[in-house]
């Protein structure tokens, strides 16, 4: 049954990144590097809003839900709640905050609230149906408003007419997040709940939700911080096309870490089973199996790099083979460490997480603005990947206190590694025998 569970998210969420992935493309090649840099750029500054305003009760929400210890509708009103709130202060925060950077939109406006309400409904709903081993539906209907973007987007020779211009495209584009989101909430309650009330969780519920999910929150915003700081850096100290070329090296950066998040779900399994030693033998055979694997892609972008991102994203992006290579180590160290973090949390130790997290965030940070003499995507690109490294150091350090092989078993592949690495996921997986 959990096989199942497993196969579903990785099939739906793949499907689910192809589309994203594919709109991305579209919107590069349409736009062009520096109008599309922008449009990503303040997605990503509003991406900091919804996790700034969600406190992360996802996490209390997937916990309790999977416990049935909350009703699935409270959590809903509780969901709810929290993004009428948001779009309040929002709403009021628009009043302090009307002038826009060069001309360009108020930070707070409509297309933010649709944006970060929008999300949050999403990422709320997705616990609830996370909760409920539903890794279909929540994918499906994002999937289909990945599709419709890309239908009614101006230049593609489909429904272009529909639209008429680029501005319209660029509302929709911002509305459409808020419009997901309302349809993955009407389809969990019409799906899940039977009988709608309005009562949300007890107070002691809702102190164990808050308690559980701030301590979450706390990592996200470090975590955050450490994957999009230097967008910051780049916006402010560079040319338009630049953010442009250097947040697509970055989105492709996201799609190396696909593979290692979904993989790193089933360290938790064994973590419940108690078997530190088998943990952190899959750890290791992970790791191995992630640099190889990882190690050859890049390899193979590093070489065609040169032509094949302009032929993929447009004419403008010349220069991402550059910052790629640059931030190739950081991607590779990046992808080792989701494995090994997911392995302390599973035994407790989020302390090392966090520090780790910090540390990173820090030479991230400072390493931009000791070198803002010679600034440039590539600097920017070499300083992530440091502070990259030194985040996987940290939490290997501490790995190696309890694995008792060389640290080198980590790094150095072996020809049954592929064998190896399915034998312990399928005994993983599948449930046990009764004896």
């Amino acid at each position: 049954m959990l096989a199942k569970y497993l196969y579903r998210n990785i099939l739906w969420r793949g499907l689910l990144q192809l589309s994203a992935f594919l709109l991305n493309i579209l919107l590069a090649r349409h736009f062009g590097a520096a109008i599309s840099g922008d449009i990503f750029y303040l997605a990503s500054i509003y991406s900091f809003m919804v996790l700034l305003l969600s406190l992360s009760l996802e996490s209390g929400m997937t916990y309790y839900g999977v416990k049935n210890e909350v009703p699935a509708e409270r959590l809903v009103n509780l969901s709810l709640l929290m993004s009428i709130l948001s779009a309040a202060l929002l709403w009021l925060l628009s009043y302090f905050f009307k002038v826009g950077e060069n001309g360009l939109r108020p930070l707070f406006d409509a297309i933010c609230i649709s944006f970060v309400c929008g999300n949050l409904l999403s990422t709320y709903s997705n616990s609830l149906f996370t909760a409920r081993k539903d890794f279909v539906l929540p994918n499906i209907i994002a999937i289909t408003i990945n599709c419709l973007l890309i239908l009614v987007m101006p230049g593609n020779g489909i429904v272009a007419q529909t639209l008429a211009n680029d501005s319209s495209y660029y509302n929709f584009y911002f509305y459409s997040f808020l419009v997901s989101g309302i349809f993955a909430t009407i389809f969990f309650c019409i799906k899940y709940i039977r009988i709608l009330t309005f009562r949300l969780p007890s107070a002691d519920f809702l102190k164990k939700i808050f308690r559980y999910s701030l301590t979450a929150w706390i990592g996200n915003l470090i975590f955050f911080l450490v994957y999009r700081v230097d967008y910051f850096f780049v916006k402010k100290y560079c040319m338009a096309d630049d953010l442009g070329n250097y947040i697509q090296v970055s989105r492709i950066a996201q799609l190396f870490f696909l593979l290692p998040t979904i993989l790193a779900a089933v360290i938790f399994p064994l973590t419940a089973s108690g078997n530190r030693k088998n943990m952190l033998r899959l750890l290791a055979v992970m790791s191995r199996v992630i640099l190889f694997v990882y190690l050859l892609a890049c390899i193979l972008i590093g070489i065609s790099g040169q032509w094949l991102f302009p032929f993929i994203f447009g004419d403008s992006f010349t220069k991402m083979h550059t910052a790629f290579l640059y931030l190739t180590p950081g991607i590779l160290a990046l992808s080792m460490s989701y494995c090994i973090t997911a392995y302390n949390a599973g035994v407790n130790n989020l302390r090392v997480n966090l520090i780790s997290a910090f540390i990173a965030l820090l030479i991230i940070a400072g390493g931009n603005l000791a070198l803002l003499g010679y600034y440039s995507i590539n600097i920017a690109a070499a300083v992530s990947s440091l502070g990259y490294f030194a985040l996987l150091a940290y939490v290997m350090i501490h790995v190696k206190k309890e694995y008792d092989g060389p640290l080198s078993d980590f790094f150095i592949g072996r020809p049954t590694d592929l064998a190896t690495l399915k034998k312990i996921l399928l005994n993983t997986i599948r449930p046990k025998s009764r004896q």
